[in-house]
């Protein structure tokens, strides 16, 4: 139970971590696109 808990947690942590790294990039990309 508690494998399964921590399995779960940590596909979590790291599909929330690539959606959030790839939203910054999203904007990082775009910004100079804004500015010009």
């Amino acid at each position: 139970m508690v494998v399964v808990v921590a399995v779960a947690q940590a596909a979590f942590t790291r599909e929330a971590f690539g959606v959030l790294l790839l939203t910054v990039s999203i904007h990082f990309f775009n910004l100079p696109e804004h500015h010009a």
